[in-house]
């Protein structure tokens, strides 16, 4: 994707006290602010794209989005990633990537841009 901006985030490492590590959930406030992001500006009904590990596409209600993100995060440890994405491939995109590693560092992506986002534009998405 050409002019396009990245922030990933990691939820803090827990205390090292004991092995195994248990890996850190990722909050309900950043799942609800990736859901709020990627549907900025869209109605509750309008859908977003959506690819589940790399292998099984389809379109998501945006007013279902938090709950399906919930349910992700809630998978019982198992690997896997999700990407969601509105707007226009031709034009701009905000796109939102959830990877849970079978209960290794889960991460949360936010990812704008666009042939036609200006720098402004990028800057102002983060």
């Amino acid at each position: 994707m050409p002019r396009a901006a990245v922030l990933r985030l990691f939820p803090p490492p827990p205390p090292v006290r004991r092995l195994p590590i248990p890996s850190p959930p990722l909050a309900d406030g950043w799942l609800a602010e990736a859901c709020a992001w990627v549907g900025a500006g869209l109605d509750a009904d309008e859908e977003l794209g959506a690819l589940l590990d790399a292998q099984i596409e389809f379109s998501l209600r945006i007013g279902d989005a938090l709950g399906f993100f919930e349910q992700l995060r809630d998978s019982d440890g198992e690997s896997m990633s999700a990407v969601f994405v509105a707007g226009d491939l031709a034009a701009r995109i905000r796109a939102v990537n959830l990877a849970f590693n079978g209960g290794l560092r889960p991460n949360l992506a936010l990812s704008a841009g666009g042939p036609d986002t200006s720098d402004g534009e990028l800057l102002e998405h983060f």
